[in-house]
This record gives C-alpha cells, sequence and structure tokens, in this order.
C-alpha cells in the first residue's frame, strides 16, 4: 500500500511544480507517510556508500544500517558527474574529507559531507531504500 501511495503523492507533485522542487516535495511526503525514525547521529565505516537522490537528500549506507540524509542547502557536489571523491558507478566513497567532530559518528547539524552540512538523519526500515530509489527514478523520468 504504502508503494502505490507514494508513487500517487509522486504523480500529483510532478503536474505542479518545477522538477527540483517536485523531487524534493516528494522526499518529503516520503518522509511524513513512512513515518521516518529520526536520528541525531549514526556510526560509520570505511565501507560506507552513498547514493544521491538529489541535491538535496542522498542515501547513507551505513555499517549498521541505511539513512535518509538531508543537508541544509542544496549539495550539488554529490550530484556532479566527475567528482573524484565519489564513484557514481559503485557508489563508495573514495576518501572522507567530512568534517567531523567525532571519527566513528556522523551527526546532523554539525558534521558535513562533501562540505554540504547535514540538516536531518532519518533511519529506513527494511524495503523503504528501494522505495525512495524508486520514487527517485520515477521523478527523474517525468523531467
Amino acid at each position: 500500500m504504502g508503494k502505490y501511495l507514494l508513487i500517487l503523492i509522486a504523480a500529483l507533485i510532478a503536474a505542479c511544480a518545477p522538477a527540483d522542487v517536485r523531487q524534493e516535495q516528494a522526499v518529503r511526503d516520503f518522509i511524513a507517510v513512512g513515518e521516518l525514525e529520526e536520528r541525531y547521529k549514526i556510526r560509520t565505516g570505511k565501507q560506507d556508500r552513498l547514493s544521491a537522490i538529489n541535491d538535496k537528500f542522498t542515501i547513507y549506507q551505513a555499517r549498521r544500517g541505511v539513512f535518509l540524509v538531508e543537508f541544509r542547502r542544496r549539495c550539488h557536489e554529490l550530484t556532479r558527474s566527475g567528482v573524484s571523491f565519489f564513484d557514481q558507478h559503485t557508489g563508495m566513497l573514495s576518501s572522507q574529507v567530512d568534517v567531523r567532530r567525532d571519527h566513528n559518528n556522523l551527526r546532523a547539524g554539525q558534521d558535513t559531507i562533501r562540505g554540504c552540512r547535514i540538516h536531518q538523519i532519518y533511519a529506513l526500515a527494511e524495503g523503504q531504500e528501494q522505495e525512495l530509489k524508486e520514487l527517485a527514478a520515477a521523478l527523474e523520468d517525468r523531467n
């Protein structure tokens, strides 16, 4: 049921707003409908992965779970093609250039990913990562 509701929401949003605004609002609706749990910090490791949803949100696969990360501002550094720190094919971070207070944790409101300050972190339950990727792909196809 949740998957169909999200697709319906995405379709309604797609009809009314510019592409970047539609994508951002669709992810915000996903957060609200999915009642995603907000986290203050997450444990990190060397094998962590990123999958950019758009310039405002990314999926962060940490050693203990998958999270949706929201940035304070648009983070063009994550979606720009040819960026050397991020391998678009594998999704792996090639270097840790983030500002961090603690080497093993990533904290909302304090730390950055590629110079973009993290605003909020949400825990994703099993299956929600795939739903979010499908939602982003559906919105991308409409552009």
